[in-house]
């Protein structure tokens, strides 16, 4: 990123992010984890590749939501106060409970609204180039001989009966929370 400009490094890397090429997407993925900023855009757009993608793409785009620089974008893109964040956090915990909404759904949205209140992964130094000529050595590597575990004989602890399935709650009434929270000002942008 020499003499890239930010906005230059932010376009390339969500182009590679767009990319219907898996190893373009997991080296901008990379990419992120090791610079200083990021963007709305590149927010969005590690949103759908955590619910569209899939394996490591899926993986590496869930942890860069988790970055400091993501959450610092996520932040600066919401007008909701600290307070009607935590409300939502809690509504998406009892959904996914209630089975209303996918775990990995679920983890988007909370990553969506937790920005300040979960610490973000700090960014990765950049790993310095390599002269040519340069060497690294090699450590030694010495083997360890592996033991083999013992067999476990069978429990006598008889298992515990299942626990019955709890109740379902009452779908939520938007209108009724929406017009509560109006009145009482809840809603007001600072």
């Amino acid at each position: 990123m020499s003499s890239e400009s930010v906005q230059e490094t932010l376009d390339r890397i969500l182009a590679g992010l767009k990319s219907s090429d898996t190893t373009r997407q997991l080296a901008a993925l990379r990419e992120l984890e090791t610079i200083k900023f990021s963007s709305e855009a590149i927010i969005l757009h590690l949103e759908k590749l955590v619910l569209q993608g899939n394996g490591a793409v899926q993986k590496l785009a869930l942890a860069a939501l988790d970055l400091e620089t993501s959450q610092f974008a996520t932040s600066k893109s919401t007008a909701l106060t600290k307070t009607t964040r935590q409300i939502i956090l809690n509504e998406i915990a009892e959904w996914v409970e209630d089975g209303l909404i996918e775990p990995v759904r679920a983890e988007v949205l909370r990553r969506h609204y937790d920005f300040d209140i979960k610490r973000g992964t700090p960014i990765k130094p950049a790993v310095p180039q390599k002269e040519p000529g340069e060497v690294k050595p090699v450590e030694k590597v010495i083997p360890t001989p592996t033991v083999q575990p013992a067999q476990k004989a069978a429990s006598a602890i008889p298992a515990k009966p299942a626990a019955p399935p709890k109740p379902k709650r009452p779908p939520v009434d938007w209108r009724k929370v929406i017009t509560e929270a109006a009145t009482s000002g809840a809603l007001l942008r600072a």
